[in-house]
């Protein structure tokens, strides 16, 4: 096609695959499947309030596998105290959820080492 851009198509759709590897991306599947899977829906409810008022504002629009332990526990620290605790199980669900779609260890958990591991201590 004389006189278009190559590279234009190859772009967009690379646009169109980081924006559904972000974390607000991922949040729409992550309560869509636990919706079809019969999650009790005030269970749901509270979790997406907690994504729409404390986590979606500090990280929604990064990818999900570029957020570190560093990037959530500042997002935590700015959570108020009686909150916190549910905020964090609420995002460790989602990482628990995300991480085979996403191929990553993600930030919520440790990595482990095998036994033969130069690095187990």
């Amino acid at each position: 096609e004389a006189g278009r851009d190559p590279g234009a198509k190859r772009r967009e759709e690379k646009k169109a695959g980081v924006a559904a590897g972000t974390v607000r991306a991922l949040a729409s599947d992550y309560f869509k499947a636990k919706r079809s899977e019969g999650g009790r829906i005030r269970t749901l409810g509270e979790a997406e309030r907690i994504f729409d008022k404390y986590v979606l504002p500090e990280i929604g629009d990064r990818l999900a596998d570029t957020v570190t332990r560093a990037d959530l526990t500042r997002l935590i620290d700015n959570v108020p105290s009686g909150a916190a605790r549910n905020v964090h199980a609420r995002i460790r669900a989602f990482y628990s959820w995300a991480m085979p779609r996403l191929d990553i260890c993600g930030p919520t958990v440790r990595p482990t080492f095998p036994q033969e591991s130069p690095f187990r201590g």
